[in-house]
């Protein structure tokens, strides 16, 4: 995806960040709002984290395992 390594590295910090902001806006959300809020914003929230991980953070990791935090769960490829 990128092959520039100062910009995926800026790319995944930034994408880590909006993560875990987004995970906690999630928390907020099911511990404050009636189900059926939840159950949208939970959808929602979670396609894009789901882009987020899947689509940019797995690909430059894959790309660049030297950028993983050691945190990183990385899905091993099929065939690996």
């Amino acid at each position: 995806m990128l092959k520039n390594k100062t910009t995926a590295e800026l790319v995944s910090k930034l994408m880590l960040e909006i993560s875990t902001k987004l995970e906690d806006s999630r928390a907020h959300v099911y511990a404050n709002c009636d189900e059926e809020e939840w159950q949208k914003y939970g959808e929602v929230t979670g396609e894009i984290l789901g882009i987020i991980v899947i689509d940019v953070l797995n690909e430059i990791f894959t790309d660049f395992p030297e950028l993983k935090p050691d945190e990183y769960y990385l899905p091993a490829k099929k065939g690996d």
